[in-house]
């Protein structure tokens, strides 16, 4: 009998410790697409990469908070599906504030673009001249400029990053570097653009 009452309340634990942990995990941080992922519980690919997307651009401040949190808040009054009630709920009062989500699959990373520029000051002229062939690190990834120091890394994750330029430009070897973040405002289809100057 001791072993079925032991049991008992450790059912009820648990079933108690499912219900009040979403709500624990909402007030001790704020909203981000792991937590989005974790209470919401999608049931499809497009709604879990919708709930990464959501939480990037509000890190990114592109969505107001008091949208995402209330409409997070409906979607989880909701006894199922409850990310794809996020995700319609949140397209479209996000477009009634001029907002456009994407409705489809929504992009995971992004695309930078730039330039290397160095100044060259002639008295109260200063003349932005391009770097070619600079070198342009972005992590463990790296590429060249073009003959207009331009520059460009392909499916680059959703994050904030820091970039270093180096090139040879007046008359020695100069360096610089520059911040960018992904993603870039919704639907996030653009590239997001960086000058780095070299000194």
């Amino acid at each position: 009998m001791r072993i079925w009452t032991i049991w008992a309340i450790w059912v009820i634990w648990v079933a108690g410790l499912g219900i009040t942990y979403p709500s624990i995990l909402l007030a001790d941080s704020p909203l981000n697409g792991d937590k989005l992922i974790t209470v919401l519980r999608p049931d499809h690919p497009v709604d879990k990469d919708f709930l990464v997307y959501a939480g990037a651009v509000l890190e990114a401040g592109y969505l107001p908070a008091s949208l995402v949190e209330s409409t997070f808040l409906w979607a989880r009054q909701k006894p199922q599906h409850q990310a794809r009630y996020f995700r319609e709920g949140l397209i479209r009062r996000a477009r009634l504030q001029g907002i456009e989500l994407p409705t489809g699959q929504p992009p995971l990373q992004g695309t930078i673009q730039g330039q290397v520029l160095f100044i060259v000051n002639l008295g109260l002229i200063k003349i932005p001249v391009p770097v070619p062939n600079a070198t342009v690190r972005l992590a463990d990834r790296q590429t060249t400029t073009d003959s207009w120091g331009r520059f460009s890394f392909i499916q680059v994750p959703f994050g904030e990053y820091s970039l270093q330029a180096e090139g040879y430009a007046g008359l020695g070897k100069r360096k610089g570097s520059g911040q960018v973040r992904l993603p870039t405002r919704p639907p996030s289809t653009e590239p997001a653009w960086i000058v780095i100057y070299v000194q």
